[in-house]
């Protein structure tokens, strides 16, 4: 078992090392794993499936593998030990591990998914990852194809990472997820949001409260959505959004299904016409949502069908089933072809809005701030520092005072560049016996 550390993949040359154990307890018996520092992320950062899928992790666990990472090789550098990561014996975990060794590699060390992925296939093949329905598998999502999502992500503004910092709003992410927050998750930061429909009252659902259309007003007024589309059938009355100021348009086809040419092309052109943001939702916001959002996206940004499933799996798992992934598949270079003649016509596509600079979020911003100020005057009192446009309340990260190198040490990395607190996984100078 010890052997297992000493033919360690290298991801950085004398730092940082990524090996594949046959036995959980395996650092126990290896001098390598007592001399340097080893983690493990299996029995921490999981994976909640809905049937027999099993990955890929979400983007909140991928950020705080990636912000954990960090941290942990400073302090090897510190100490002047190398850094290991080790995963097994199960193939699933194996999976989940190299995506995210990958998705460190693209975001923080500036490489492209190849080279990224390149010490890694030495350990191949890896299981792939499948949909979240309950049939057979019908399309392989490989760990490749999720690092080169991510990537292609972060090269068209969907993921805010540079010089070695992912500006990232975790606690607005892991908050808005959950089913009863809005069960929400930016796809397209400032374009598109898949969200889950709303319940008619707030007692539909037991064990918690549901939401209802008039509980997505403040924050969607917050982030410039403009417009919901429905793709399930009727539930709640769309005046409850009209009322709210939202237009709404409805797009019903069956659950599971694909859209026919008709829908496809009337969501593609709401989209397209909507100055602001657009919130979609079918029954759960996974599959019949998720396939137009993918459609929109390989439109207009060149994504593959295996980029924009494994992106869209890593920000809301679970999306896109069943038949939509051939479909999606097979209209990739229809929805190429169309996003030439887009541009064609009307120039290139305008980047992703950014958090907060929509004329609404700012004005509600405005009010928000100056109503503060008022409150403080009265009272006499120091106002509070205004909140960020990040969400959530937390401030944005502060970039580094002078730009850093793409290929300097991590330990030279501003340590200023705020982060959500403490990433809470465990990790092993030397061996310590698990809290």
């Amino acid at each position: 078992m010890a052997h297992e550390f000493r033919e360690a993949i290298e991801i950085v040359p004398g730092r940082y090392y990524v090996c594949f154990v046959k036995r959980a307890d395996c650092p126990v018996y290896s001098a390598i794993a007592n001399t340097n520092i080893s983690y493990c992320i299996d029995n921490e950062l999981l994976y909640e499936p809905f049937y027999a899928d099993f990955g890929p992790l979400n983007l909140g666990k991928t950020y705080r593998f990636c912000e954990h990472t960090r941290q942990l090789l400073q302090e090897a550098d510190r100490l002047g030990k190398k850094l290991y990561l080790y995963a097994g014996p199960q193939p699933q975990h194996k999976a989940n591990a190299a995506v995210l060794v990958g998705i460190f590699q693209v975001l923080y060390l500036n490489r492209s998914p190849d080279d990224a992925y390149a010490p890694l296939a030495s350990q191949a093949p890896y299981l792939p990852f499948r949909d979240a329905s309950c049939g057979v598998p019908t399309f392989n999502l490989q760990p490749i194809d999720c690092i080169r999502g991510i990537a292609k992500a972060r090269d068209c503004g969907f993921i805010d990472a540079s010089n070695g910092v992912w500006r990232f709003d975790l606690a607005e992410y892991e908050h808005y997820e959950q089913v009863e927050n809005g069960d929400l998750n930016w796809i397209v930061p400032g374009k598109l949001v898949a969200f889950s429909g709303p319940a008619v009252r707030p007692t539909d659902y037991v064990g918690f409260r549901a939401m209802v259309p008039e509980d997505y007003w403040d924050y969607w007024h917050k982030r410039g959505v403009q417009a919901v589309v429905r793709l399930n059938k009727k539930v709640y009355d769309r005046k409850r959004f009209l009322d709210g100021g939202f237009q709404h348009h409805e797009l019903y086809f069956p659950d599971g299904s694909c859209p026919s040419q008709e829908i496809l092309l009337r969501f593609l052109a709401i989209a397209e016409a909507t100055p602001g943001a657009l919130a979609i939702h079918c029954k759960a916001g996974l599959g019949r949502t998720g396939v137009l959002i993918c459609s929109y996206i390989m439109k207009h940004y060149k994504f593959t069908a295996e980029e924009v499933i494994g992106y869209i799996r890593i920000c809301r798992p679970g999306s896109v089933i069943g038949p939509q992934q051939g479909f999606i598949k097979d209209i990739q270079r229809i929805m190429w072809m169309e996003g030439d003649a887009y541009k064609a016509v009307h120039g290139p596509h305008p980047p992703p809005l950014k958090w907060g600079v929509t004329p609404m979020a700012a004005a509600l911003a405005a009010a928000a701030a100056n109503k503060a100020a008022a409150a403080a005057a009265e009272m006499n009192i120091r106002p509070a520092a205004p909140i960020s446009s990040y969400g959530s309340g937390s401030p944005a990260p502060a970039a580094p005072a002078t730009p850093t190198a793409l290929d300097k040490s991590l330990t030279d990395l501003a340590p200023e560049a705020s982060f959500t607190g403490q990433i809470p996984l465990r990790a092993y100078t030397g061996i310590a016996a698990p809290a």
